[in-house]
């Protein structure tokens, strides 16, 4: 009767020699304390930093609180700007240039098309070719003296890159985006809404069959937006890419804190109807032809 009790109390002893002797596997034997604080902390929605969910905005308002009419440098803003967007026109073709004999040098070919073989040397000696060697130069620098006007250049220019020539408006999105002043963030963000709209033209362009000049709008309206993009985050701090509804909640929040803004036309999508004056007193006098 007592065989079995006398086997279990060996093995216990055993087992205990064993466990005493290997402190790893009581360890093991031993039940695990949950760690309250990590499940707790587990469970918990982990809160991203700060700077991802609500990225302070660099936007220096206080500069533009001061800002005042100055007639006599929007004058010169608006030179600057007919710099930028001058033409030269004319030719002027080498003094001692030989005459080549025709066909093969006209502008055209007899079937009217261009001859790519026709080309035109310009006189560098003469002021007109000379102005049209340096038109790169010029604009250039009237972008920089623009930037060096700072705040006093950003009313002409926020009209500018609202309606002038689309030709030259990425040198205006520079311009602004370096001189920092967030009274031009309304006319950048109509810079990137007109980019989306224009990109919405390519299906159409598609759908007749065009596929060159598809892509090359969308190219352009990518590039807009791209320009846009750069410039508000110079202004702002902020990078929200071509994110168009970010940039205008942005705005949203913040314009009362701006000073005067430019007056600039911003295009309405569905403008209101023209209202009618209805003068009773015009069809009095009028009289019906007999």
């Amino acid at each position: 009767m007592n065989t079995i009790p006398s086997r279990l109390a060996a093995m216990l002893a055993i087992i205990t020699l064993l466990l005493a002797a290997c402190p790893q596997a009581s360890a093991a034997w031993k039940p695990k304390k949950k760690n309250k604080d990590n499940a707790e902390n587990k469970n918990k929605p982990q809160k991203e930093p700060a700077s991802k969910t609500n990225p302070k905005s660099t936007a220096d308002f206080e500069r533009t609180k001061n800002h005042k009419p100055d007639p006599a440098a929007d004058a010169r803003v608006r030179e600057l700007i007919g710099v930028i967007e001058s033409h030269p026109s004319g030719v002027v073709i080498i003094n001692n240039g030989e005459v080549q004999a025709p066909p093969d040098h006209q502008p055209f070919n007899p079937d009217g098309t261009r001859n790519e073989n026709f080309t035109v040397t310009p006189d560098p000696t003469q002021g007109l070719a000379a102005m049209q060697a340096k038109v790169d130069s010029n604009r250039n620098a009237a972008v920089q003296e623009l930037i060096g006007m700072g705040p006093k250049s950003v009313d002409e220019l926020s009209r500018a890159l609202v309606n002038d020539s689309l030709e030259f408006r990425s040198l205006y999105a520079y311009a602004l985006g370096e001189i920092k002043d967030p009274r031009a963030v309304p006319a950048l963000i109509k810079y990137m809404d007109d980019a989306f709209m224009k990109a919405q033209m390519a299906p159409s362009l598609r759908s007749i069959g065009d596929e060159a000049k598809a892509l090359a709008l969308e190219d352009e309206a990518n590039k807009c937006r791209e320009e846009a993009a750069s410039a508000l985050k110079k202004i702002t701090g902020l990078d929200y890419g071509t994110d168009l509804a970010r940039w205008k909640d942005w705005w949203e929040k913040n314009k009362d804190k701006a000073g005067p803004l430019p007056n600039i036309k911003l295009y309405d999508a569905n403008p209101a109807p023209p209202k009618v004056h209805f003068d009773p007193a015009l069809m009095e006098n009028q009289t019906s032809p007999k």
